[in-house]
């Protein structure tokens, strides 16, 4: 399977989980037993949108782009650029 691939799935599958609309994928990491990715997702939207929460999930999928484990990891408001520990 392709990264994109393997990314787009991620995405997918971490928005069924968690009901919660996905952003980006902002890394992703090759390992033995399948891919590890972080995916940034809309935690709650706000007007403005700067005022958005967004969530970090570190994202684990099988070699087959199946959801294996996710945990959120971080908070933080659009306008903001440090992450708050979970």
């Amino acid at each position: 399977m392709q990264l994109t691939q393997i990314a787009e799935r991620a995405k997918a599958q971490l928005a069924t989980a968690t009901n919660l609309e996905p952003l980006v994928v902002s890394g992703a990491d090759k390992e033995a037993d399948g891919w590890r990715l972080t995916v940034e997702m809309l935690e709650l939207d706000r007007i403005p949108e700067a005022q958005g929460v967004v969530g970090s999930y570190e994202v684990r999928l099988s070699d087959e782009g199946d959801l294996v484990t996710w945990q959120r990891t971080g908070l933080r408001r659009r306008d903001e650029t440090e992450w708050s520990a979970e």
